[in-house]
């Protein structure tokens, strides 16, 4: 039966909209929404006090910022999106160039309203990125960040922000401005305002600096922000701030009404404390609040008393819209007093009134209030990060991140260098009184200093594993940049300042969902210094930081980058870094014990040698009875060191060893991580891009992980993209339209007969495509594709050709002779179980051992064997054969560096790690195992969250009713250096180093390689350090089926700041592609490439490019 207050407001007493459930009576005459429920409300005799609620439009606020300032050509640039109180809110992302927009993307939340998007590296020039996203109102709100490229900051006119303050309608503030080596500037100067939110010029002055000081205020609307106020010298030197309008009396978050005036309400911070923020009144003469929040203890809150307080309405708000709400009245609260609070709730009001009566309501139709505020209280533990306190330079650290289950936090690690991009903008602003300061991250006792605390981005080596790719259509916006925005230019211009160095990083940059420890390793740089490792939680009541510092190298070290290989005809000179507390003898030795480098050092240095041979090498700086080792190691040119994954299914009593081994109580950690590999992969054909398709939908239409679902809306837009094309050529024909034609093998098996409709060719869809959409052709956002499908198989029966690819889609399929594993593969997916037997007999039989003591099918496939054994796998655990664990050990045999050979390989993978998953779910009991000899249970973590509404008030209709609802939260992937499965069953994985020699190959003569240097051309042989190059390679019309490693000499690295590796493995998608790079050191070498067939393994030839000579 529905109740009265189902139906009416609880405060007003006014019939809710039936459409929406909020209280016609009352809008928020800020934003206009009208909301579900107030904070609090009550009537007085002279007017009314109220509360406005969270979910107010103007108090969801959104931040989008990136990871640093300024980043490198060559750096991939980290968005951190974090919206409170928007749970799985989808919106959408926009890029702008010189403030000409150039690409969008849809961006999903995860369940804690944060997401991580990594875009690829960026020419140079100035960015911004715009956040779209809806309000309760329906109306959409945007939020903006803007950041630079370049390889180096050029200027030496420098500004920081003193100070920042409202008067009235103008926001004032005061700079200060310096050269670069700390002379305080003095002269005229023209400013000019920008809000970043728009791109919009709003002010423009010009001012005289005296002693680098000098203070400006402009009119501003209710709320603009963030600010970039641009300074330029008459002689062209340039400067740029950001700040914020923070004034606390300007931000409204919760408005109070009593006695007929509004009075405004904003959040201050407490000294000290990080867990928890009040809220203060602002009267025209600021006076502290009588009583604060005290420090968190375990789950439960503390007020504490910061004055005498005769009389003290409390009022406690739990979670949920409606949740419980406890009532309390204290009497002769002494100073330093402190009041339990039975739990952590998000929110909590208190009223001090002169006199009430205590036998009934604390409200009359006089009540007079002293003072009123409210409380935000962090429900949540607190997560920790650790690291150790020093690090060896290019040593591995490893980083444990812990917290709650189902808590979500940003870890950001940087070496500390250039100033660092704080969690900036709208959402700061609102949740931190701290008007003082230019950066409102944290608290104020914990807050960055802009000028000393930052970093850069990562190098091209890095590799972060749970950051997102970019969608294929906004890489190609990318690449097709008009001529006037940064883009990809004709020829790269001359480096005007020395590369940027390796301690100006990003070293990366996560989102982390967690359930216990969760642990990052990393490469310590080689350049010693000191590291930042920062956690960054999101809540109701703002940012909570925790940090840790890693001092590398010490009081006493060596190090030095060297060459990731050498060829037989190369040499390159290596710095060897030093600081010795005390003489010391410094060498460097090689693995048959000679030494290259000798001599006794004392203090800091560098000491330079050749090296012309690739080997294992030990920097050692030793004295009686010490020695300090450093080991580097340089492989010979065209070897490989990969890392190949071995993932099996464990029963009871099995187990395995390795470091580390990785346990996934739930594969889809394991699927998700797969997913992003096909980004990778070159596309050129329609075949690779529509089996890409194939893996997004499977990814997409699966629930995933916390991680995933921030990957979620941006392949849900790839989807869409995709599909739109295919729906398109769907259109432009009709069933009877449609033509076969056969592929380049001329064999039918093979499933490569297309579909043509009569009209261009790019309308080319084949059976192999249609298959794989088939589990999701009932899906609305695929439309047509249903009709496409059938189409298809029409044409297909009709010209006799049994395609077991199209089973799922029409049953006269199933009448193949079972030729082939994949058509018996195909038989056992579409046939129901009692029909599978002689199709799972004939799998039985075709069995052939497998280098990795699996089990492998043979089979004329044209993506070759491995997509069989993984379809095939598939059919066996559909059907619980004992089989299907060897043949997903032989998966494992090809998969290197997290790879497959081909998409359609990691397309059937994909496909059969959905099936793993519903299999492991269909096991009866919990999974128990044994880690480094530690008993542990691996069930999905299920939480369940109870929700009370609220106490009526007496003698009003309406009971108190409570509402049950469960969230499952999935347990992140272990790492172990041994498990075994005690009961049910599990899947894990094992990564371990192999090597891979140079291959022999045959050398092509038909690929022109080209080193083209930047700005003017050099004297014959005149290379020198730090000067950026461009390598070009024409592969004419052999470039849509090839795959190209590109190998550089030791003098030379990736990108144009020399922060990347020495190869990079090149997607020819045209007849020409081409590297920026930068010589790093002095030497010589030559240009190689190792090219292959995209489709033909083993079809290899190497390619031999000019010799390079650094003087």
């Amino acid at each position: 039966m529905q109740g009265y207050y189902d139906r009416h407001c609880r405060f007003c007493g006014a019939r809710l909209d039936p459409g929406t459930g909020s209280c016609p009576e009352y809008e928020c005459y800020r934003c206009g929404s009208r909301p579900r429920e107030l904070l609090f409300t009550r009537r007085t005799g002279c007017g009314r006090l109220e509360f406005l609620p969270l979910d107010c439009a103007h108090l969801r606020p959104a931040v989008v910022t990136t990871s640093a300032d300024l980043y490198g050509p060559d750096d991939p640039v980290h968005l951190l999106i974090a919206a409170p109180g928007a749970a799985r809110a989808r919106g959408s992302l926009e890029l702008r160039a010189s403030g000409a927009a150039f690409a969008s993307l849809a961006v999903e939340l995860t369940r804690r309203g944060n997401a991580l998007v990594t875009l690829p590296p960026l020419a140079e020039g100035a960015y911004s990125v715009h956040l779209s996203l809806p309000d309760p109102t329906g109306r959409n709100r945007v939020h903006g960040h803007a950041f630079r490229v370049a390889a180096a900051d050029t200027s030496t006119l420098r500004a920081a922000v003193l100070d920042s303050w409202r008067e009235d309608e103008m926001l004032a503030f005061r700079l200060a401005l310096s050269w670069l080596a700390g002379e305080p500037y003095e002269g005229p100067v023209e400013l000019a305002v920008l809000d970043e939110q728009d791109d919009v010029e709003i002010f423009r002055i010009d001012l005289f600096v005296r002693r680098g000081r000098v203070s400006a205020a402009f009119r501003t609307p209710e709320w603009v922000g963030p600010f970039s106020a641009r300074l330029r010298t008459p002689g062209g030197d340039e400067a740029s701030v950001r700040f914020f309008d923070t004034d606390p009396g300007y931000r409204d978050e919760i408005l109070a009404q009593n006695f007929g005036a509004r009075r405004r309400l904003s959040l201050a911070t407490a000294r000290g404390l990080e867990e928890c923020h009040g809220i203060a009144l602002l009267e025209e003469s600021e006076t502290d609040a009588p009583i604060q929040p005290a420090a968190m203890i375990g789950e439960k809150g503390e007020l504490v008393a910061s004055a005498d307080i005769p009389r003290l309405y409390l009022q406690v708000h739990h979670p949920g819209a409606l949740g419980r709400v406890d009532n309390a009245v204290y009497t002769g609260v002494r100073r330093g007093e402190r009041i339990p609070l039975s739990a952590s709730p998000p929110y909590c009001l208190y009223l001090v009134a002169a006199d009430w009566n205590l036998e009934g309501a604390p409200f009359d139709a006089h009540q007079v209030f002293e003072g009123w505020g409210v409380f935000f209280l962090w429900n949540e533990e607190r997560a920790i990060v650790r690291a150790p306190r020093r690090a060896a330079p290019g040593r591995p650290i490893r980083i444990e991140v812990d917290g709650s289950a189902g808590s979500e936090a940003f870890l950001v690690v940087r070496q500390k260098g250039l100033p660092s991009t704080p969690l900036q903008g709208e959402l700061a602003a609102a949740l931190f009184e701290n008007i003082r300061s230019n950066c409102l991250l944290e608290p104020p006792e914990c807050s960055l200093d802009p000028d000393e605390d930052g970093s850069d981005s990562p190098s091209l080596g890095d590799a972060l594993e749970d950051d997102l790719e970019l969608m294929p259509d906004l890489e190609r916006l990318l690449e097709e940049l008009p001529d006037d925005s940064p883009g990809e230019r004709e020829h790269p211009p001359a480096v005007r300042t020395a590369p940027r160095q390796d301690d100006f990083r990003v070293l990366a940059a996560r989102l982390l969902e967690l359930g216990g420890p969760v642990e990052i390793s990393l490469d310590a740089p080689e350049i010693p210094g000191e590291i930042e490792c920062t956690l960054y939680q999101c809540g109701p009541a703002g940012w909570r930081v925790d940090r840790s510092e890693v001092e590398i190298g010490g009081d006493e070290y060596v190090t030095g980058a060297v060459p990731e290989f050498l060829f037989p005809d190369e040499a390159a000179e290596v710095d060897v870094r030093y600081r010795a507390r005390s003489p010391a003898r410094l060498s460097v030795v090689d693995s048959r014990g000679r030494a290259l480098v000798e001599r006794t050092v004392d203090g800091e240095g560098t000491v330079r040698f050749r090296l012309d041979q690739p080997g294992e090498f030990d920097w050692r700086l030793e004295r009686e009875g010490e020695r300090l080792s450093f080991p580097r190691r340089v492989d010979p040119g065209g070897r490989r060191r990969v890392v190949r994954t071995e993932f099996r299914l464990l029963s009871p009593g099995d187990e395995m060893e390795g470091e580390p081994v990785v346990v996934y109580p739930d594969p889809r950690f394991f699927r998700d991580e797969l997913a992003d590999v096909l980004s990778r992969y070159p596309h050129a054909c329609s075949e690779q891009l529509t089996s890409r398709l194939h893996s997004l939908a499977l990814l997409w239409t699966g629930p995933g992980s916390a991680a995933w679902n921030g990957h979620r809306a941006e392949v849900e837009a790839r989807i869409r993209s995709l599909s739109r094309r295919l729906e398109e050529h769907v259109r432009s024909c009709q069933v009877s339209g449609f033509r076969l034609q056969a592929s380049e093998e001329k064999d039918k098996n093979t499933g490569l007969w297309s579909l043509w409709p009569d009209g261009p060719e790019d309308a080319r869809v084949s059976a192999q495509v249609l298959k794989n959409l088939a589990p999701y052709l009932g899906l609305p956002e695929f439309g047509e594709l249903d009709a496409l499908a059938r189409g298809t198989a029409r044409a297909l029966l009709e010209r006799g050709h049994a395609d077991n690819e199209l089973l799922g889609v029409d049953p006269r399929f199933r009448d193949d002779a079972l030729a082939t594993p994949e058509s018996a593969a195909a038989a056992v997916l579409g046939m129901p179980a009692p029909a599978a037997g002689p199709a799972l007999d004939r799998l039985a039989g075709w069995g052939v051992a497998s280098p990795s003591g699996g089990l492998a099918w043979s089979g004329n496939s044209w993506a070759g064997s491995l997509e069989t054994t993984a379809k095939v796998a598939r059919a066996l655990v559909r059907a619980r054969h004992p089989m299907a664990d060897a043949a997903l050990l032989t998966l494992s045999d090809r998969l290197l560096d997290g790879r497959l050979y081909t998409t359609t390989d990691t397309t059937a993978l994909l496909a059969l790690l959905g099936d793993l998953f519903k299999y492991l779910k269909t096991l009866a009991g919990q999974a128990r195992i044994e880690v480094d000899g530690r008993p542990v249970e691996v069930p999905p973590i299920r939480r369940t969250t109870r929700r009370y509404r609220t106490q009526p008030t007496p003698g009003e209709p309406g009971a108190r009713g409570d509402e049950t609802s469960g969230e499952t939260i999935l347990m992140p992937p272990i790492r172990a250096s041994r498990v075994r499965c005690l009961s049910g069953r599990i899947l894990v994985r094992r990564d371990r180093e192999e090597t891979i020699e140079r291959p022999r190959a045959t050398v092509r003569s038909d690929v022109r390689v080209t080193l083209v240097p930047a700005g003017p051309a050099p004297e014959e042989g005149a290379l020198a350090v730090g000067r950026v190059a461009r390598v070009e390679l024409d592969f004419g019309k052999s470039a849509p089926e090839t795959i190209c490693r590109l190998y550089l000499p030791p003098t030379m690295r990736l990108g144009r700041t020399g922060t990347g590796p020495q190869w990079v493995d090149l997607p020819v998608r045209s007849e020409r592609v081409s590297a920026d790079c930068l010589f790093v050191r002095r030497g010589e070498g030559a240009i190689r490439a190792l090219v292959s067939h995209m489709y033909r393994e083993g079809e290899t030839a190497w390619i031999e490019g000019p010799r390079v000579e650094v003087r």
